[in-house]
């Protein structure tokens, strides 16, 4: 397994409404491998990649676990904001979800609007 590097940046380094984050990555020959993105106040999981040709390795676990030894408990994000595949990545990982009202408030989404 390739070293775990962190730093702190943007998702979308073009967006202003993008929230600066935790990001840790891992790289190989060809790139970044795999990336996770952390809220820094919360420690609500932002963002999780990994490049197609190393899914399957075990790299988002080993992100997971080493950012949770880093910053201690982080959290996932409820389902309304959850794409499938991070369902499924919530459910193999295990952990905690962030209540809705503080997800919704660091999101800056409305959440009446979301849970109707």
């Amino acid at each position: 397994m390739s070293k775990i590097t962190k730093r702190i940046g943007k998702y979308d380094e073009t967006s202003s409404a993008d929230i600066e984050s935790y990001i840790y990555e891992i790289t190989d020959e060809d790139g970044i491998a795999a990336s996770l993105y952390i809220e820094q106040t919360e420690h609500l999981i932002l963002n999780i990649e990994v490049r197609k040709d190393r899914q399957g390795e075990g790299l988002a676990r080993a992100l997971y676990e080493h950012a949770e030894a880093d910053l201690g408990d982080i959290y996932h994000v409820p389902s309304w904001g959850c794409t499938e595949d991070g369902k499924g990545f919530a459910s193999a990982m295990g952990g905690e979800t962030l209540d809705d009202e503080t997800a919704a408030r660091i999101l800056d989404l409305d959440l009446d609007a979301i849970l109707g």
